[in-house]
C-alpha cells in the first residue's frame, strides 16, 4: 500500500510547468515503509564533489528511490508528476526542499523524459548559451556577469533539453544562481556564507527556446582566456559526463540517453572556453564569449 501524498503549497518548493515534478511530502512518517526494498535491489552509491558517499540510489519496483543520509529519502517514477518525500527525523524544511531542488529535480526530470546538462545558461539573440563543467568551475560567475552585461539568466547548474532533427530545445527549471564569496566580492556585493543568491526563478510556464551554443569550461593556471570550437566526437564523453542521471538505467534507457546526448554534440555548435584561475581575466572571457554569438 503507497502512503498517501500531501502536495505542500508555498514554502520553499518551487513552482513548476507540466514538465517539472512537484515536490509533495508524504502522510507516513516513516520512511521505512515508503517502497518496500528488495535485499537483492542493486543500489548505486551518490557521493558530494569531494567524494564522499552521502547516500544511495536504487530501483524498487516501479519507483525511482534516493535516500540522503540525515536528510530524507526522495521517491519517484517516470509515470507521474510528483516527487514524494520522507524527511529524516530533525531535518528542516528548508534543508529537505534545497536537496530537492539542486540534487533530486535534475534526476527527476530526466526520468520523466528530458535530459538535463550540469550547465549554467543566458538567454541570448540567437538562442540560449550554455556553461557546462563541474562544481566550481566558473559557469554561476559566467552566466551573471553576461547578465549584467544584459542577457538574461536561463538557469544554474541543470539545463533541459530535448533534441530534434533541427538541434536542441529547452525548457525551463526553478533555479537560484549563487556565487561564492570570491564572486560576489568580485562584482561588489555582499558575500555570504552559503553562497550569494543573485537571480531565482520559478518554472511555472512551458516557456521554449533553442540551444544557440554550449561552451565547455576548462581551467588552467595562466594566460589570457580562449575558445575554440569542438568536433562532435570530443565533445560527446564531456557531454555525457556532465549528465543528470539516475545511474541505474536499463538497456533501452541507455541507448536512449546516449542517442540524445550524441545528437546534441552534432547539432549544437560546441565550443571549449580556456580559463586561467582567478577573476582577473573574467572580463576578457565574457568577451570572448560574446564574439561567438
Amino acid at each position: 500500500m503507497q502512503p498517501e501524498p500531501v502536495s505542500r503549497g508555498g514554502g520553499g518548493a518551487p513552482r513548476a510547468g507540466a514538465h517539472v515534478p512537484r515536490l509533495v511530502y508524504s502522510h507516513t512518517a516513516s520512511a521505512s515503509s515508503a517502497v518496500p526494498v528488495a535485499e537483492d535491489a542493486e543500489a548505486l552509491v551518490w557521493r558530494d564533489k569531494e567524494g564522499r558517499p552521502v547516500g544511495r540510489a536504487f530501483r524498487a519496483e516501479e519507483a525511482h528511490v534516493v535516500e540522503l543520509d540525515g536528510v530524507a529519502r526522495f521517491v519517484f517514477g517516470s509515470d507521474g508528476p510528483d516527487v514524494v518525500v520522507f524527511p529524516a527525523p530533525g531535518a528542516p524544511t528548508q534543508v529537505v526542499e534545497e536537496y530537492f531542488r539542486r540534487w533530486i529535480l535534475p534526476v527527476a526530470v530526466q526520468a520523466h523524459g528530458l535530459e538535463v546538462l550540469h550547465a549554467s545558461a543566458v538567454v541570448t539573440a540567437s538562442g540560449v548559451v550554455g556553461f557546462s563543467a563541474a562544481s566550481e568551475a566558473g559557469k554561476s560567475t559566467l552566466a551573471y556577469g553576461l547578465g549584467r552585461r544584459g542577457y538574461r539568466v536561463w538557469t544554474d547548474d541543470a539545463l533541459a533539453f530535448d533534441v530534434d532533427e533541427k538541434g536542441a530545445e529547452t525548457l525551463p527549471l526553478p533555479f537560484r544562481l549563487r556565487l561564492r564569496p570570491a564572486s560576489a566580492e568580485h562584482f561588489g556585493l555582499e558575500a555570504r556564507v552559503g553562497g550569494t543568491i543573485v537571480a531565482e526563478a520559478d518554472a511555472d510556464h512551458e516557456e521554449r527556446e533553442r540551444v544557440a551554443a554550449l561552451f565547455l569550461l576548462e581551467r588552467r593556471s595562466g594566460g589570457p582566456a580562449s575558445v575554440e570550437r569542438v568536433g562532435p566526437l570530443e565533445a560527446f564523453p564531456a557531454l555525457l559526463e556532465g549528465s543528470y542521471h539516475f545511474g541505474l538505467e536499463e538497456g533501452g534507457q541507455k541507448r536512449a540517453l546516449l542517442a540524445r546526448y550524441l545528437a546534441l554534440a552534432t547539432r549544437v555548435p560546441i565550443f571549449r572556453l580556456k580559463l586561467a584561475t582567478g577573476l582577473g581575466h573574467l572580463d576578457a572571457a565574457l568577451d570572448a564569449v560574446e564574439e561567438c554569438f
